[in-house]
């Protein structure tokens, strides 16, 4: 019979827990297995902890906490305080009304019988950053303040100040018993969080928030997440369940885990392989006895079709796609799939590449990479070491796009002929490269000078809490693509884990036409993204960064992604039914509306608008999907096959079809909008068409499983329109159209009181 382990829990532990909510990590640590075994682990980024980013902001807090309050420090060459001084500090012995103590321990051995802990669980010693106290005349109050070097408190912040107010409460309790304190001792029931602040001449803001919640929490996680977990063994079997992602990176076990895909052959590889599982998918594909990657790429693609769990059923078939695309080690292009994230052809692509620091708020690099209107290349790169320098780079770069699109707008004004006419579109590989730029771009807009300057950028690349300009984001046309997003929508690649630049490129190179793959510098390789890693992050803010290094990093990956641009467009081009399907229009500036100063009826209008425009995109973008998968969402009928001549009544005509179809659909008598076609594109996401192809469902008989009859009406114009291809034709299909017929009212009402 195997020993039982024993794990030691401290509130590190619990807060990963919260954090990446990953067993193995937990059971891991808990056991520090990497001392009992050869298990491979990476150190921390920092090496000394003293250099550690979180430990000098804190020292920074503690040193000026002390130029105005009494504060408890550890005694020189200790990291913790020691009994006497906390002693002292809890019954007031040094006779202050507020003091502070730094690096308190809480040991939690003596109350693990009081939280009841499966006996082969214990608690081991933690360290608070500060505890205040406070004398409120009949009690003291002890406050739990953590600092954290982090641009947001978070969960799992607030979960571990919990965890630590639970615990001393508790210890305080048996200290009390042994020797009555002078008053009573509180635990306050409210923590605090203490962030750098974005205020100049202010080091540090606080968040106060209520203990309970997180306690609450607390106690469900020992009374049943310990007991459930104190039975898994992670030695000399392992048992404990993992799952890889981003988030891995950041912790020690990872080139651990990491083994699991890293087969002779990808059938062997772990479900954690697969791009786009979660912790909680992988687990329930485990449980209907799916464990590697050949075993989900061996089934049907429909096998998750009438699965009762319904994340299987809505995302089994992209799952077992992107396996089969691991183990055929070739993409696998979505037939029948079609994206309205990106425009067929561009004249002047605008791309962007960048990295920030989220604990200190700026951006840290930026690539821009443009063709001008000549077609010539223009491209720069720039490394920002302080949140002073970042306006002056963002400043340039915002400069070469407004004189682009300016060019753009003065070329486009001038010319007669629409074939001479010229578009232009911008570009980032991530979402989160394009959400960084314009959170960067949202901390000078207060600035008059800065929004006045730059109101046409602005109006494009609106940062979030204005107005976009509803020009720029109208129903099939938006002058903003994120790449990974567009390939996800259409391939699956043999890339482990992510998508990211370097995995998806280097996948695609393998086995297409596609060349120019990026591939990362020593330096600059990290598990699961191609953005600069933290360390780097922090060289080039501690200017310590090989600077021509990082430029040549950036002027690859905007390389890499020019020529997935480009790709994507050939194969669209080569395509039978190209699926590139963002129709933008030439390029012109819209002189009426200003982003920073819409308001009154000109804000409500342009909120219809954008309104408007939003649910036409959804409805675009169910219309953009494969047919299989809009028959199987109840949305459309397809595979209709005319059984009779068309019969002429009333000037229309009435057709009647036969469809054995399976599924049921909501499409009825009475449905509106709806147009009949077969699966082209130029229909398909074109208002304009499906109103030329416009039809009425009269009746439906039978029943989902059998065969089923409609019958049809169309116009006069569109039977003569459709006339040669009904006869021949047998795979026709019914959708609705695009249609918002409220917002437009609305938008007309409010255009006639202006």
């Amino acid at each position: 019979r195997t020993e039982r382990m024993q794990y030691k829990i401290n509130a590190t532990i619990i807060k990963h827990w919260y954090q990446y909510g990953c067993e193995r990590k937990l059971l891991y640590s808990a056991d520090k297995i990497e001392k009992k075994t050869q298990i491979e682990t990476v150190p921390d980024n920092f090496g000394d902890s003293s250099q550690h980013p979180g430990t000098i902001f804190e020292e920074e807090v503690v040193e000026i906490l002390s130029q105005s309050n009494h504060v408890y420090k550890p005694k020189p060459n200790k990291q913790e305080l020691t009994q006497v001084q906390w002693n002292h500090f809890v019954r007031n012995i040094d006779g202050h009304d507020t003091a502070y103590a730094w690096q308190p321990v809480v040991y939690g051995s003596s109350i693990a019988n009081m939280l009841q802990l499966p006996p082969n669980v214990s608690l081991s010693k933690g360290f608070i950053d500060l505890v205040r106290r406070e004398d409120k005349g009949d009690h003291f109050l002890l406050t739990i303040i953590d600092a954290k070097y982090s641009p947001i408190s978070t969960h799992f912040h607030k979960v571990q100040v919990a965890y630590y107010a639970r615990i001393l409460g508790l210890e305080l309790e048996a200290l009390n018993e042994k020797k009555p304190f002078p008053k009573p001792v509180q635990i306050n029931s409210v923590g605090e969080i203490w962030i750098p602040s974005e205020e100049d001449g202010v080091k540090w803001s606080e968040e106060v928030f209520n203990l309970q919640p997180y306690q609450n929490e607390l106690d469900y996680f020992f009374q049943h997440e310990v007991k459930r977990l104190s039975q898994v063994q992670v030695r000399p079997e392992d048992q404990s369940h993992f799952h890889l992602y981003y988030k891995c990176e950041q912790c020690k076990y990872h080139p651990h885990c990491l083994k699991s895909i890293q087969k002779e052959t990808p059938e062997e590889m772990d479900l954690s392989a697969i791009f786009g599982l979660t912790q909680y998918t992988k687990r329930k594909l485990k449980e209907r006895g799916f464990h590697t990657v050949g075993d989900l790429s061996a089934l049907e693609s429909d096998h998750f079709e009438h699965e009762t769990l319904w994340r299987l059923q809505g995302t089994g078939e992209a799952f077992i796609t992107r396996a089969k695309s691991l183990v055929a080690k070739t993409p696998i292009f979505k037939e029948g799939t079609r994206t309205i994230n990106m425009p067929a052809t561009v004249d002047c692509p605008i791309i962007f590449s960048v990295d920030r620091s989220a604990n200190h708020g700026f951006l840290v690099s930026i690539g821009l990479h443009l063709r001008q209107l000549d077609g010539t290349i223009k491209e720069v790169h720039f490394t920002i070491p302080t949140k002073d320098a970042e306006r002056a780079v963002l400043e340039e770069c915002l400069d070469t796009i407004q004189t682009l699109l300016q060019d753009l707008h003065d070329w486009n004004s001038d010319k007669t002929n629409k074939d001479d006419l010229k578009t232009c579109q911008i570009f980032t590989y991530e979402a989160s490269e394009m959400r960084n730029l314009k959170e960067s771009i949202a901390t000078y807009i207060d600035d008059p000078d800065f929004a006045e300057t730059y109101k046409l950028v602005l109006r494009i690349l609106t940062p979030e809490g204005l107005i976009p300009d509803p020009l720029y984001n109208q129903l099939n046309q938006s002058l903003i693509t994120t790449l990974r997003s567009t390939f996800e929508q259409l391939y699956a690649i043999p890339s482990t884990v992510t998508y990211d630049l370097a995995r998806l490129s280097q996948g695609l190179e393998t086995t297409t036409s596609f060349s120019g793959a990026y591939s990362p510098e020593e330096g600059f390789e990290h598990p699961f993204s191609s953005q600069l890693s933290m360390d780097q992050v922090e060289n080039i803010i501690h200017e310590r960064a090989d600077l021509d290094a990082i430029k040549q990093d950036l002027q690859s990956r905007l390389h890499t992604t020019h020529l997935l641009i480009e790709w994507l467009i050939e194969q669209s081009s080569a395509a039978t039914s190209p699926f590139l399907c963002l129709n933008n229009t030439p390029f012109v500036v819209q002189e009426d509306t200003h982003t920073m100063n819409i308001g009154g009826l000109d804000g409500l209008h342009s909120q219809t608008v954008l309104g408007t425009n939003l649910s036409i995109k959804g409805h675009m973008h169910a219309l953009s999907k494969p047919l299989a998968q809009r028959i199987k969402s109840g949305s459309t009928w397809g595979h209709l096959k005319l059984v009779s001549e068309p019969e002429l009544n009333e000037k229309k005509f009435l057709l009647y079809f036969e469809t054995g179809q399976t599924e049921k659909c909501s499409l009825r008598r009475g449905a509106y909008n709806l147009f009949l076609h077969q699966d082209n594109e130029s229909i398909l996401l074109n208002t304009r068409q499906q109103g030329l192809h416009k039809c009425d469902i009269i009746e439906v008989k039978g029943n989902a499983g059998d065969s089923t009859y409609l019958t049809v009406k169309i116009s006069n114009a569109v039977y003569k329109r459709l006339k040669e291809d009904l006869l021949v034709e047998s795979n026709w299909i019914i959708d609705a159209g695009i249609t918002s017929i409220n917002d437009y009212r609305t938008q007309d009402f409010l255009a006639s009181l202006q």
